[in-house]
């Protein structure tokens, strides 16, 4: 199995717009931002709970912007 990349390690800095998708089985989440390798970049992530994605904007609300 693959190890899951976590949105917080795959971005230096995000933007403030983000999208959330509710799909039947879960969340998925939209980020764009600049990469660790000052690179920008569009990137989804999957989330199964409500409470994985409430996890994931809290980091969001922190982190370095754009």
């Amino acid at each position: 199995m693959a190890k899951q990349l976590k949105l917080i390690d795959h971005f230096k800095k995000v933007n403030d717009n983000y999208i959330v998708t509710n799909c039947n089985n879960g969340f998925m989440i939209e980020v764009t931002g600049l990469d660790y390798q000052e690179g920008w970049n569009t990137a989804k992530f999957i989330y199964n709970t409500v409470e994985e994605l409430q996890s994931v904007v809290r980091d969001l609300a922190w982190m370095p912007k754009n």
